[in-house]
């Protein structure tokens, strides 16, 4: 315990590690407040002939991000703008176009060059439409059976009236392997970016000097590294569940803390392979490829689907691979931790002989 009270003092020291941490739990939570808002402009749909076919439409639509217009003009206006990404007009004689069957261009569907998902939105439109279509395919059908037509209509509009009626989901094809869409995306890219620029990036004084040899690879090894890495992640824990809880993602903060335990032990196998300029370059260059990859951000794997695989590598990713499998990652981390710290202590020790074996020379040479 007084060991990590030391370590503790130590890590408060330096105030720039607290400091950034403060900065990172805020940049969290406003990022959050940001990501709040919808990604994407919302479509817009007007029009029909106000029957119980129509106003189902309408409100299926709106539950999926379509905004209802009473001027067909306006929403075309703000459609042209980009203050939405596409617009439904339903046509005056809906219901007659349903019993007669006359389906090709019943809906008009308007869009713009400045359209970001008009076909996720259309396939929203079409599914709609489609649902109130299926009881006059089922009547047409049942028709030849000698099932009166308004009997299957009228069986179809209870059940509609009941809420039984099927739905679609539309869903992306790659939906197992990409993170959560929705206010959360972006908080927790920025969480993981950041924490893994911050923690990586803090200092790692005293561990490649001659300190080890003066008191023992072991006793430098439990002393003094360990004691000071479990502080700094106690640290990030804390800051980061902190951002978290106030974005609202606090179901993000134990797989948050398995991600900073993957981490700590990535940090202690870079202090004995890599010197601080190293450490610096490399961090540099897999927060760009993060930027890259990650799927909240531009996801290069759209167009290069194996580079799925460096995705899955790259630090910053393993956050989610933490709230996807984090027994797994726990069980990985700590096993990580003790080769990590078997490295360093080979390192040290190789050093030493090193050190040693020059010395002898030295000697010799005089």
């Amino acid at each position: 315990m007084r060991v990590l009270l030391f370590a503790l003092k130590r890590a408060l020291r330096k105030i720039s590690y607290p400091i950034l941490l403060v900065l990172c739990a805020g940049a969290i939570f406003l990022v959050s407040l940001d990501a709040a808002a919808p990604s994407y402009p919302p479509a817009g749909v007007c029009g029909g002939d106000g029957s119980s076919a129509a106003q189902r439409i309408m409100s299926c639509l709106t539950d999926n991000g379509f905004l209802l217009f009473d001027d067909e003009n306006e929403m075309v206006h703000q459609v042209e703008s980009g203050a939405l990404d596409c617009g439904v007009t339903l046509p005056d004689d809906l219901l007659l176009r349903l019993e007669s069957g006359e389906m090709d261009g019943c809906v008009r569907f308007v869009t713009s060059p400045l359209s970001l998902i008009p076909d996720r939105y259309r396939s929203h439109a079409s599914a709609a439409v489609f649902r109130e279509y299926a009881p006059y395919i089922a009547a047409a059908v049942l028709e030849k059976g000698g099932v009166m037509r308004e009997e299957v209509l009228a069986e179809y509009e209870a059940m509609f009236a009941k809420g039984y009626a099927f739905s679609f989901e539309i869903t992306t094809a790659d939906e197992e392997s990409a993170p959560p869409v929705g206010s959360d995306a972006l908080v927790i890219g920025t969480a993981a970016l950041l924490m893994f620029a911050v923690f990586l990036g803090a200092p790692t004084d005293d561990v490649r000097g001659n300190l080890p040899r003066r008191i023992g690879a072991k006793k430098m090894l439990l002393m003094v590294v360990l004691p000071r890495e479990l502080v700094i992640a106690m640290l990030a824990v804390v800051a980061g569940g902190l951002g978290l809880v106030l974005a609202g993602a606090a179901q993000w903060v134990a797989p948050f803390a398995v991600y900073v335990l993957l981490l700590g032990a990535l940090r202690i196998v870079l202090m004995a392979v890599v010197g601080e300029r190293e450490r610096y370059i490399l961090l540099s260059v897999i927060l760009l490829a993060s930027l890259a990859l990650c799927p909240i951000f531009t996801d290069l794997t759209l167009v290069m689907p194996p580079l799925r695989v460096v995705r899955c590598i790259l630090p910053p990713y393993w956050l989610w691979l933490a709230a996807d499998s984090p027994l797994i990652c726990l069980v990985t981390g700590c096993t990580a931790l003790i080769a990590a710290c078997g490295l360093l202590l080979a390192r040290w020790r190789m050093t030493d002989k090193m050190w040693i074996f020059s010395f002898q020379r030295t000697m010799n040479v005089l």
